[in-house]
């Protein structure tokens, strides 16, 4: 009898034993995941570098970056969708953000961290075929025209800031619209993007007109990452960024999207 008791006993002892190291062991490493610091990566709908088909997010910004994560071991980073000023605002305003296809302009260099290349990025002016009145010689002469641009977009920061009047939607294609129902007289477009829109709008690119190009603006799409990220993780992407690039998995994306 008293041998038994001394064995329930001992089992008691032992359960309670290890109860109390399970605890600890997951205590800590509640405390792990709680120290280490999480990063928010953000997109926009903006085809055909960014859009969801069949409920699935691809295009072939998305497509690089998903490269980029399985590189680095980070596939588990969801990439989260929103209009572009309301991810912009919190790129520029909260800690550990990243933004694609950010456009890694001199104007803008200095306030983010960065990891790329995405690809080249240029952009063209449009006009209606059809307005016969907008015959520029310079960039002089478009100034006296409304363009169309998205708040915190670079090409409406760059056109605001040579003096042009600019009309302001939540996203470029509403730009499309505005074009062709007679609001603004400039369309300000990546012509990489530029027929993608209009298909999905139910327009062709024979209705407009390519009237100058912003050589200024011809530079690349990046990952931006926001002042205040931790550099680890700005490496690791740029690390992603270099492999793909090496091993020409990159390469075989971007000729895919041509």
């Amino acid at each position: 009898m008293k041998s038994s008791m001394l064995i329930i006993f001992l089992l008691l002892i032992t359960a309670i034993s290890c109860s109390d190291e399970e605890t600890v062991i997951k205590e800590k490493r509640t405390a792990d995941r709680v120290d280490v610091p999480e990063l928010t990566l953000i997109t926009e709908k903006a085809a055909p570098n960014s859009y969801e088909e069949n409920g699935e997010l691809t295009g072939r910004a998305v497509e690089i970056v998903q490269a980029v994560l399985k590189e680095v071991e980070m596939e588990g980073l969801k990439i989260e969708v929103y209009p572009w000023a309301r991810g912009y605002h919190m790129l520029e305003t909260k800690k550990n953000i990243a933004l694609f296809g950010t456009v890694r302009s001199e104007a803008r260099e200095n306030l983010f961290k960065w990891a790329g290349p995405i690809s080249e990025y240029s952009i063209n002016l449009y006009k209606l075929k059809s307005r016969k009145d907008i015959e520029p010689q310079s960039m002089e002469d478009l100034k006296k025209y409304v363009v169309g641009g998205v708040r915190k977009d670079q090409k409406a920061q760059y056109l605001a800031s040579k003096g042009f009047t600019v009309s302001y939607a939540n996203e470029d294609k509403l730009n499309i619209r505005k074009l062709m129902r007679g609001r603004i007289d400039i369309l300000s477009y990546s012509p990489t993007r530029l027929n993608y829109d209009l298909k999905e709008l139910g327009y062709t690119p024979d209705q407009l007109e390519k009237i100058w190009t912003l050589d200024e603006l011809s530079c690349e799409l990046a990952v931006a990452f926001s002042k205040s990220t931790e550099d680890h993780f700005v490496q690791k992407f740029q690390e992603g960024f270099d492999a793909i690039r090496k091993n020409g998995i990159q390469e075989e994306i971007l000729k895919k999207w041509e």
